[in-house]
């Protein structure tokens, strides 16, 4: 019901909002956010264009060993577009999954807001917008952690490398040290799901937590930090660590 009524005031929301300097309704679109709220937890951020949305895919599967870590950008695009070229068709409800990035990345621009981010395909003129993590955790707490946004796996622990690119546990499965060392961080960090206020924690190889801004109980934990601090050094790639905590204040 709790989910229902989120989604139910989430779309009059979209649905009376209009973009002032195009005059487009906007429109709102499930498949729509899954994308962006997959693309956030694999970029730790908002693509700024369709290239930048591309590119960072290209940047993501190449530093988790996806494609050939020697292919440029452009050879990835044109193995993208050949692998694609059976869609590119007019289809009367865009299909949003990651072909439909790739095939428009010259016509799409993204604008952000303090709650919404908006997508504009130049050619189609459609508009479409998608809350931000932030705004539905400021709005909504932690009852938006549901699959229907794709949210809660964006929350998760996650380790980030160069360009805010996230590495991932996948590529420690065959490793038992790395495996027990997730798995006992995991263990710790449920300590501090309660309350229903979320927080981000980003840890770096400074030692730092959110610039001062981390909870106390976390900064003082030594066991965590001792944890965190195992995973940044086993592999160098990491530059730091992002997860969330819901507390009381």
């Amino acid at each position: 019901m709790k989910k229902n009524k989120i989604e139910l005031c989430l779309f009059f929301i979209l649905m009376t909002m209009m973009v002032s300097c195009h005059k487009n309704a906007v429109q709102y679109d499930r498949h729509f956010s899954h994308c962006i709220y997959d693309y956030y937890n694999k970029t730790c951020r908002y693509p700024k264009d369709g290239n930048d949305f591309c590119y960072h895919i290209y940047m993501y599967e190449k530093i988790n060993k996806v494609i050939d870590g020697d292919m440029s950008y452009k050879d990835f695009c044109e193995k993208e577009e050949n692998e694609m070229a059976y869609l590119k068709q007019d289809y009367k409800t865009p299909i949003f999954q990651y072909p439909y990035f790739f095939l428009n990345r010259e016509n799409i621009s993204f604008k952000s807001s303090d709650s919404f981010l908006f997508m504009r395909n130049r050619k189609s003129k459609d508009v479409y917008a998608v809350p931000l993590i932030d705004g539905l955790l400021k709005h909504f707490g932690d009852s938006v952690m549901f699959p229907s946004y794709n949210v809660d796996a964006s929350l998760n622990p996650g380790a980030f490398g160069r360009d805010s690119i996230k590495i991932e546990w996948d590529t420690y499965q065959s490793d038992s040290i790395m495996t027990a060392k997730i798995y006992v961080l995991y263990e710790n960090w449920e300590k501090y799901t309660f309350g229903n206020k979320v927080q981000m924690v980003y840890y770096d190889k400074a030692k730092n937590m959110n610039k001062g801004s981390c909870p106390e109980q976390i900064r003082k934990d030594s066991v965590l930090v001792g944890i965190l601090d195992d995973i940044l050094n086993y592999d160098k790639r990491i530059k730091f660590i992002r997860f969330a905590i819901t507390i009381d204040k």
